[in-house]
């Protein structure tokens, strides 16, 4: 898939076939390439695959419920008019800023939900207007399921769907709708029987634009291993604490979803507990950040005192001898002019670590200055 030039796409494949892995294997190329995006909004309503995302970037968003859903679509259709009458402005063919990519897990928890049918089907409108009009606009539409028919997703959404992704799957279906006949799969060297029995990970790519062809296999990453967890979320230019806690975090979740699973709790037992654990986690990093800048502000303090008594000594001095001007000294007061300039800047740094930290070396440097060093 080019980075570069998202095409609205459906990817179609069994349980086990390898779907969860191509999508996070895609999802890390898409977090490596963070700058093209202006916001990524994945969707998922079972509260499974994107969970771990929550909270992680400014640009990723996640979506858990259908209502939320369903006002994305009227808002993405604002800003795809908006983009256009832009376009129209300067007289373009393509939108020249960021990209928006909506990433749809189990689409068929669209088609299947309790919205009445006035509000299910202006969402289904709105989403039939976005998949025809917004590529120009640079928002584009990735589709995930099992199961291609009329139940699992609206037909008139799929047939706007001209890039398709076939995994391992036994449905006829699937295979004539998603991947075409067995003539013309057969152009291709395939036929229905191999993609019945992919490997995992294999996969049977066919650009809706060219008509390109791919036979692809999957790279594997493996979300349960820490290893690829702390790359996917260095990916994301968080801290290498906040990828430990994160890491702790996905944990939790997993144990949960295995519960869920077992149907030993609904969702929204499931999204207590998160909220319960989120909670604790930001009153337990609060109470370690308080902490720690109540050292940070008594070394603040100490350090002042001991540059107030060095000013006064210094004042002391100079009453006591006599200025003499050469070269040296006025390279001396530039430095010194320059340490002074650099000690007020730190006043408005807000970490204050970071404040400290800089305070100590300024009061190293005017050490050295005064030693002519």
């Amino acid at each position: 898939l080019d980075i570069n030039g998202l095409k609205h796409t459906i990817l179609i494949g069994e349980s086990g076939s390898g779907k969860s892995v191509f999508v996070q294997s895609m999802l890390l190329s898409i977090f490596k390439n963070l700058d093209k995006y202006e916001k990524i909004f994945l969707v998922d309503f079972k509260l499974v695959e994107m969970v771990r995302y929550q909270n992680t970037n400014e640009k990723i968003e996640v979506v858990s419920e259908i209502n939320d859903f369903v006002e994305l679509t009227e808002k993405l259709n604002s800003i795809m008019f908006e983009r256009y009458k832009e376009m129209k402005e300067l007289n373009l063919v393509n939108y020249y800023g960021e990209s928006l990519l909506v990433f749809i897990d189990e689409f068929r928890t669209i088609e299947n939900n309790n919205l009445d049918k006035k509000t299910k089907e202006k969402m289904i409108n709105n989403l039939i207007n976005l998949l025809q009009k917004s590529r120009r606009r640079k928002i584009f539409f990735i589709f995930r399921g099992q199961k291609r028919d009329t139940q699992n997703i609206n037909s008139s959404v799929l047939s706007n769907i001209m890039t398709r992704i076939i995994m391992k799957t036994p449905s006829n279906d699937n295979l004539i709708k998603i991947r075409g006949t067995q003539e013309e799969l057969e152009e291709s060297d395939l036929n229905h029987r191999e993609i019945r029995n992919f490997n995992r990970g294999r996969m049977f790519h066919k650009d809706g634009d060219t008509g390109e062809k791919f036979l692809i296999q999957c790279p594997f990453f493996n979300v349960q291993d820490d290893k690829h967890r702390f790359y996917m979320y260095k990916l994301l230019s968080l801290k290498d604490d906040e990828i430990l806690r994160k890491i702790k975090r996905m944990k939790y979740v997993d144990e949960l979803i295995i519960k869920r699973n077992h149907k030993e709790i609904d969702k929204e037992e499931f999204k207590r507990l998160i909220n319960e654990y989120d909670l604790k986690e930001k009153n337990e990093l609060n109470n370690v950040l308080t902490n720690n800048n109540n050292y940070n502000n008594e070394n603040i303090e100490n350090i002042e005192k001991i540059e107030k008594n060095e000013k006064v000594v210094a004042s002391f001095e100079e009453e006591k001898t006599e200025k003499i001007e050469v070269l040296t000294d006025n390279n001396l007061n530039n430095l010194e002019e320059i340490r002074l300039k650099k000690w007020k800047e730190t006043n408005d740094l807000q970490d204050k670590t970071e404040q400290s930290k800089k305070r100590k070396i300024l009061f190293q440097v005017k050490k050295l200055i005064e030693k002519n060093e």
